[in-house]
């Protein structure tokens, strides 16, 4: 899965437009994290919260406490910090994975705005 994230990051910087964010990268980067966990969820955890792939599951928690980190870096004190808070708590606790793609894809299209960033399709 490593490799795969690896190549979403690539194209993730490639269609980005460059943005007005201090730090182009590593917005970009933090926006893929959020599209990869909103997409990648219903692989690790099924409809009834329970986890049906343990590394996919890491993995996600995982990324989710560094778009935080990530986040708050780029933007301290920034709008977006409670939904990116809200989002991880919804893969913490094994919530459904329609909640946390909804969830997941409005914070995208927020952060989109927020740092002038393109996502990937």
């Amino acid at each position: 899965m490593g490799a795969l994230f690896g190549v979403l990051l690539v194209m993730v910087a490639s269609q980005a437009d460059g943005g007005t964010t201090a730090d182009p990268e590593a917005a970009r980067k933090l926006l893929f994290m959020v599209q990869y966990v909103a997409g990648d969820y219903s692989g690790a955890v099924d409809g009834a919260g329970v986890v049906t792939n343990a590394d996919e599951y890491a993995e996600a928690v995982q990324t989710m406490k560094e778009a935080n980190a990530l986040y708050a870096r780029l933007k301290p004190n920034g709008p977006q910090g409670a939904a990116l808070s809200s989002l991880a708590a919804l893969v913490d606790t094994k919530a459904a994975p329609p909640k946390v793609e909804t969830s997941g894809r409005a914070l995208v299209d927020a952060l989109t705005r927020e740092l002038n960033i393109t996502p990937a399709p």
